[in-house]
């Protein structure tokens, strides 16, 4: 048979841990007030608060990086950031790609693009797909909507991109 434990010592317990969570919780809220603290006058010499990007204010974003021995606080500046979205990192594939006004084979061309440039992915894509002779293959693929290097928004063929660096077989050159 098995006794239940009953008297002080189980109350005593649960106050030990639930103090140990409180003194944690205290703890962690309190480095992270430091962090934004030392972020923010490491910067006051240099710049005015308007230019200073911190996490948690409505000045902007701060990334902290920790690597084992410090943390780094790496500020953005309002001036730099042109959105808050990310965009993702598209290659070239086909030497020469058209970047086109809107989606189609008859829209106007806005640049042409070398094999490997690197380009940003906006999030769009055509709903339809569509089916082009690349010479020794023919691709049926929807158009993507970037940015290229120098700024300017398009549309490309989605067979002439890709998240890596590697030629598209199968083009006439």
């Amino acid at each position: 048979m098995s006794k239940k434990a009953s008297g002080i010592l189980p109350k005593f317990e649960i106050i030990i841990i639930a103090v140990f969570f409180f003194s944690f919780i205290i703890w962690a809220v309190s480095r992270c007030s430091d962090i934004k603290e030392a972020a923010v006058e490491r910067l006051a010499d240099d710049e005015t608060p308007e230019q200073v990007t911190v996490t948690g204010t409505p000045e902007g974003i701060a990334n902290v990086v920790n690597d084992g021995t410090r943390d780094t606080v790496y500020l953005t500046r309002r001036d730099t950031m042109t959105d808050n979205r990310t965009y993702g990192r598209l290659y070239i594939t086909i030497n020469n790609l058209k970047v086109r006004k809107e989606p189609g084979l008859k829209s106007d061309v806005i640049s042409q693009l070398p094999l490997f440039s690197e380009v940003k992915f906006l999030d769009e894509v055509t709903d339809s797909t569509f089916q082009i002779n690349l010479g020794y293959e023919t691709a049926d693929e929807p158009y993507v909507k970037i940015r290229t290097p120098q700024g300017k928004d398009g549309w490309v063929y989605g067979a002439g991109v890709n998240y890596y660096k590697k030629k598209r077989s199968g083009v006439l050159e």
